[in-house]
């Protein structure tokens, strides 16, 4: 639902100056956590992609999910999705917008319950909750996430992440498909390029900086003692318009 950011130089007067720069240097770069680690190897696991990766239980926006939360259920039209996001930015971006429309940055969220389901499930509560909730939405260790926003928006406006980006199966394919060697990519709403899209979001999430994306429909759970298989992700297109459905604290949230 969708993360970024992370030398110094010295002159060599003579051996003695030399090891103390180094001396300084290691004090100034701390032996990365458990946490950074962890993710890091994450991001490298997922950079490598085969059939043996694919999910085929994915939450899937269908029809046939009787969990989804729609806001006409015989219309079926506005779906309930979530996004976890630090209180800065929901101060900045939500707290006092009623709703809008996306502009040039896709937002990644997951449909509603399924992350609540999941919380509530873990028993956790304050910081070991939140760390919970990063690691299995694969996002960076290091980062504030206080807040779940719930939005209202069509269900035509939502995309997965994948090569075959359709919403209502509970299955992504690993790859493109080929057409005189060269990969074919299917028209997606609000996306000019598609293909282009999806190898600039691959280079962004594998540089330094980056984040373990998956292209299979689901965040990468990174807590090493679990599966990889996290939330099912989507995207809102750009140009959609969407609606808050409400706000609450992280603890707050996964109590209901």
């Amino acid at each position: 639902m969708r993360i970024t950011a992370i030398v110094a130089s010295a002159v060599l007067l003579g051996l003695l100056a030399g090891c103390t720069t180094t001396a300084a240097t290691d004090r100034a770069s701390p032996a990365p956590t458990l946490d950074e680690v962890a993710f890091e190897a994450a991001i490298s696991d997922a950079s490598s992609q085969s059939a043996a990766n694919v999910y085929d239980r994915l939450f899937a926006l269908s029809d046939g999910n009787p969990k989804l939360v729609w806001r006409d259920p015989a219309a079926r039209r506005q779906v309930k999705v979530v996004s976890l996001m630090s209180q800065a930015a929901y101060d900045k971006y939500y707290r006092d917008t009623p709703g809008g429309v996306t502009g040039g940055v896709y937002a990644w969220v997951t449909l509603a319950p399924q992350i609540q389901e999941f919380c509530r499930a873990t028993g956790l509560s304050g910081d070991a909750l939140k760390g919970r909730l990063r690691e299995h939405l694969g996002l960076v260790p290091d980062r504030p996430y206080d807040m779940f926003v719930e939005l209202w928006v069509d269900r035509g406006d939502l995309f997965r992440p994948c090569p075959d980006p359709e919403t209502d199966d509970t299955a992504c394919d690993v790859a493109f498909p080929v057409e005189n060697s060269l990969p074919v990519a299917p028209a997606v709403k609000g996306v000019d390029d598609y293909l282009a899209w999806f190898n600039a979001t691959y280079a962004w999430a594998y540089a330094p900086g980056g984040a373990p994306w998956t292209r299979l429909g689901y965040t990468y759970d990174w807590n090493p003692d679990t599966p990889k298989f996290g939330a099912s992700e989507y995207l809102i297109t750009e140009g959609a318009v969407w609606e808050v459905a409400g706000a609450q604290p992280v603890d707050a949230y996964c109590r209901q």
